[in-house]
């Protein structure tokens, strides 16, 4: 059977049969041409946003969230036990073990409203500076309190608003750390 002949004939010998079946096992196997070709940068983004916000979905990521919103509570309440105790090297590993939960925080942000986003943007801004600087161990026990506030209240579950957003940056001001000092330079 030939490709040009109608289903029912067969004007071929043996070996046009063979060649007859290779190019239809060919054509079955081959991928459209719309698959092949490469797709564009705009196209690979929403499939990876796609992905992320099923992984965002999931329980797990959710659990995991309310999992490290728990323990960067109970390091923040250790960092205001130290600092009360004035030990420079326990605020320094509660403070550190803290930065470490608000990052779990952060890679799981697509969970959460942008205005804890923000919140969270601002502790993370002055963990930065604080780190980067090496002021860490000359936290106040006010500041220790401002933070662990933050975190107990704007970071948990609930939700959080603009107002909320607004109270946070006045609280860590009050308390003499800049919010913005991170984005400023």
């Amino acid at each position: 059977m030939t490709l040009g002949t109608s289903f029912g004939e067969d004007n071929s010998s043996e070996s046009d049969g063979t060649q007859v079946r290779s190019a239809i096992i060919v054509s079955m196997t081959r991928r459209p041409r719309s698959l092949e070709s490469d797709t564009s940068p705009t196209d690979r983004r929403q499939k990876e946003v796609q992905s992320n916000r099923k992984r965002d979905e999931c329980p797990e990521e959710r659990d995991a969230l309310r999992r490290a919103w728990s323990n960067a509570t109970t390091f923040a309440s250790i960092l205001q036990k130290s600092a009360l105790l004035a030990d420079p090297i326990a605020v320094y590993n509660a403070f550190r073990d803290l930065n470490a939960q608000l990052t779990e925080m952060w890679i799981r942000r697509g969970l959460r409203e942008d205005s804890w986003k923000k919140c969270l943007n601002f502790l993370q801004g002055i963990a930065e500076t604080l780190l980067k600087e090496r002021r860490v161990e000359s936290l106040t026990p006010d500041q220790c309190d401002a933070i662990s506030d933050i975190v107990s209240v704007k970071l948990s579950p609930a939700t959080t608003t603009e107002l909320d957003v607004s109270a946070c940056v006045r609280m860590l001001i009050k308390v003499e750390l800049n919010p913005f000092e991170a984005i400023a330079g």
